[in-house]
C-alpha cells in the first residue's frame, strides 16, 4: 500500500476513488512544541512537551516529542504526591496512539516517580503533514527516539536514577525489545499488553502487571528478569503499511 500524506484540504466526495482520503486524515496537526524548552501541553496545567529531533527519514523531517508531569502545576495532582521524585518512568503509547492519560501520570507520580510520556515519531504530537501515520519497518528503529527522551530524563534527574520503561500494546513490546537488546540499561520494564508483565532486577510488587508468573516471582521476593526466553525468535520486523481500523486503538 502507498504511503498517505497525512496534509489534505477536503475529502473527496466519492470515496472509492483511488485518491480517497479517509475523512481520519483530513484533521489540522497542531504545531510541535519547542526543541530547545518544555512548554505548556495540550493536556493543560502539569504537563509540559518539548520536540525531540530526530535523523531524517526518507519522506524528510522526522521527531519525536516528550511529555512531563509536573505535579506542582497540576490543579488535579493527587494528595500526597511527593514534592522529590525517587525514580523516572518513561511511558511508551501503543500502535495508532499517542499519550493522553492524566490519570496515569498522577497515579506514578504519587508513587514517588517523575513521570514522561513519549509520542514516538509519526505519532499524536510527533507527527508531520509530510508522513505516514505510523510507518515503520521495524521496532528497532524507536531505539533513536527512546535514546533522545532518556538523555533529556537523565540530564534533568541524573545518570544514576532508577527507570522504569513502562508502555502499552505495542509499546509494551517495543519497549521489551528496547530492554533486550540494552541489558542493565532499566531497572524494569511494565507492559499493560494482555499477556505480557512487569519485570526487571527488582520485584514488581504494586506494578500493573497482569502476569501471574511475575506476580508470583513479586510475592517470594525474586525478581523476573527480561532474557531470550520471554521474546518471540523475531519480532522486530513488523510490516505497519497496513492500516488500522478508523478510531481503532490497541
Amino acid at each position: 500500500m502507498a504511503r498517505r500524506n497525512s496534509k489534505v484540504e477536503e475529502p473527496p466526495a466519492d470515496p472509492t476513488e483511488p485518491n480517497a482520503v479517509l475523512p481520519e486524515e483530513a484533521v489540522e496537526l497542531p504545531p510541535p512544541p519547542p526543541a530547545d524548552r518544555w512548554a505548556t501541553d495540550v493536556l493543560g496545567a502539569g504537563f509540559q512537551a518539548r520536540t525531540l529531533p530526530l535523523h531524517d527519514d526518507d519522506e524528510g523531517e522526522v521527531a519525536a516529542t516528550l511529555v512531563r508531569h509536573v505535579p506542582a502545576d497540576d490543579p488535579g495532582a493527587l494528595p500526597g504526591t511527593p514534592s522529590s521524585p525517587a525514580f523516572a518512568v518513561l511511558y511508551l503509547h501503543g500502535w495508532n496512539d499517542y499519550f493522553y492519560q492524566r490519570e496515569l501520570a498522577r497515579r506514578w507520580s504519587a508513587d514517588g516517580g517523575a513521570f514522561y510520556a513519549l509520542d514516538l515519531r509519526k505519532y499524536g504530537r510527533s507527527l508531520r503533514a509530510h508522513q505516514t501515520r505510523g510507518f515503520m519497518e521495524s521496532l528497532t528503529v524507536y531505539d533513536e527516539d527512546i535514546h533522545a527522551a532518556l538523555k533529556v530524563v537523565r540530564a534533568e534527574l541524573g545518570v544514576g536514577t532508577d527507570l522504569v520503561l513502562m508502555g502499552h500494546s505495542t509499546g509494551g513490546l517495543t519497549a521489551a525489545l528496547w530492554a533486550h537488546r540494552h541489558p542493565g540499561a532499566c531497572g524494569r520494564w511494565c507492559s499493560t499488553r494482555r499477556g505480557w508483565s512487569c519485570r526487571g532486577r527488582r520485584s514488581c510488587a504494586g506494578s500493573p502487571s497482569r502476569s501471574s508468573g511475575a506476580r508470583q516471582a513479586a510475592a517470594q521476593g525474586r525478581p523476573a528478569d527480561v532474557g531470550p526466553g520471554v521474546l518471540p525468535a523475531h519480532p522486530e520486523r513488523v510490516d505497519r503499511r497496513r492500516r488500522p481500523a478508523a478510531g481503532r486503538r490497541r
